[in-house]
């Protein structure tokens, strides 16, 4: 597959948001992936986020990751949550005006998923979700329910943050159009699994794009 990777900087609330642009030949859609709490050494650059960049990619999609404010080279500060959903919200915007009408995919990985699942179940030219190691522990994920949305979710067996159980419940309730795995003998970071994770995510995103999708 051939693609371009870009580095850039895109505007943000607190000023510029260090960022990073997969962009395969011919892409017919586009994605955001949002990176794990940043007060835990989460960054763009984290492994599973790079997979599931890397799984949309192969799919046709142009690929947007970002560094949260005051992660890597982007300005500002931890804000709390607030600011950070404002980031997502300002990256994905800045994704929809380069994308000329494409379908969009949006989710994350840990604290990303629960940045990137509420921002992007609302934008008009989302076309699905992906969800990967949910912080159930942590988060609510309430304002998921209603979503009529394809969203793909991803947990390892072993993981503390993300119960089995918990997560299988919550799939339950949102619905058939959840598409649900959870990755026997592996942790949070999913780092035993990744192969998987990127072929999982690459096979939900060509579904959606495929000519013949509802």
């Amino acid at each position: 597959m051939s693609r371009m990777m870009k580095r850039l900087f895109l505007p943000g609330p607190a000023g510029r948001l260090e960022a990073l642009l997969m962009q395969p030949a011919a892409a017919q859609a586009a994605a955001l992936v949002c990176h794990p709490h940043p007060q835990h050494g989460g960054t763009m650059h984290t492994k599973a986020v790079y997979r599931t960049a890397r799984g949309l990619a192969a799919a046709g999609c142009s690929v947007l990751r970002f560094n949260f404010r005051g992660v890597g080279h982007s300005d500002g500060c931890w804000d709390e949550e607030r600011g950070e959903k404002q980031d997502a919200k300002e990256a994905l915007d800045w994704l929809a005006g380069q994308s000329a009408q494409q379908p969009l995919l949006v989710g994350g990985f840990s604290f990303g998923s629960f940045m990137g699942l509420q921002v992007g179940m609302h934008h008009p030219q989302t076309r699905g979700l992906l969800g990967i190691g949910l912080p159930l522990d942590r988060y609510r994920f309430e304002f998921l329910d209603g979503n009529t949305l394809p969203l793909l979710l991803i947990s390892g067996a072993e993981d503390p943050f993300c119960p089995a159980d918990e997560l299988r419940q919550l799939a339950q309730r949102l619905g058939p159009q959840v598409e649900l795995h959870i990755l026997a003998n592996d942790g949070h970071l999913l780092l035993d699994s990744l192969p998987e994770v990127q072929a999982l995510v690459t096979s939900f995103a060509q579904r959606l794009l495929s000519p013949t999708a509802g």
